[in-house]
């Protein structure tokens, strides 16, 4: 029987009733216990911040901070990391894939001889 179909007599609202004050009492404490976690922590972290905001030190990185808020990420991404290229491989050339022609192997792709075409216009 779906929600739409069951009749809505006094035991039936009475039992939704009673489910819906179990769930917000559930509300209730979790809503409570966080407040006890959570909000000591947040006074913490903004007691933190108000310190660091006196802080000549904390003002000046943040300022410096503010100065490349409009860098672009690819410019500026990995400019004081090491290179990630071993090197003994920078500056080399990619290597380039070899003509197996050159070397008589047999089992190298056949290539089409020119002009085999039996187009009349190639």
């Amino acid at each position: 029987m779906t929600e739409q179909e069951r009749p809505f007599t006094p035991e039936v609202v009475a039992a939704e009733r009673a489910a819906f004050d179990r769930k917000n009492e559930q509300i209730t404490a979790t809503h409570e216990r966080l407040e006890k976690i959570v909000a000591p922590v947040l006074n913490h972290i903004a007691e933190e911040a108000a310190e660091a905001a006196k802080d000549p030190a904390h003002q000046a990185f943040l300022a410096e901070q503010a100065t490349h808020r409009d860098d672009q990420p690819n410019h500026t991404a990995g400019k004081d990391l090491p290179s990630l290229v071993p090197p003994h491989l920078a500056g080399t050339a990619s290597p380039q894939p070899i003509n197996r022609h050159e070397l008589n192997d047999d089992n190298a792709p056949q290539v089409k001889p020119q002009g085999s075409s039996l187009r009349s216009d190639s």
